[in-house]
């Protein structure tokens, strides 16, 4: 359980970074999930 949420973590992180390399559109979906 506590390796599935260190997963889960580390995945939400990384795609963050990855969108924080191109313009996000706040209106579509990528922009909604930048934004949590």
């Amino acid at each position: 359980m506590i390796s599935g949420l260190i997963g889960l973590y580390t995945l939400v992180i990384f795609v963050r970074i990855i969108l924080s390399w191109f313009p996000i559109n706040p209106s579509g979906p990528l922009g909604q999930v930048a934004r949590v």
